[in-house]
């Protein structure tokens, strides 16, 4: 996962490994706690634009 605001990032190919993951229903969605530096939730505290949010998210494995 990789995300930025204002083309400062914020998490940069942070990988994820959720060993107990369960089923979703259609049209769901999941939410990621992300560790991050002080200086990152700063960032993050400033957002006040999502035009300027860049957000990557790829190989999704679920493994049950």
């Amino acid at each position: 996962m990789s995300w930025a605001y204002e083309g400062q990032p914020i998490v940069e190919n942070q990988d994820f490994n959720y060993r107990k993951m369960t089923t979703l229903p259609e049209n769901a969605s999941i939410l990621f706690l992300v560790p991050m530096s002080s200086d990152r939730a700063e960032i993050v505290k400033s957002m006040d634009s999502t035009e300027d949010i860049y957000l990557s998210i790829s190989n999704i494995e679920v493994i049950n």
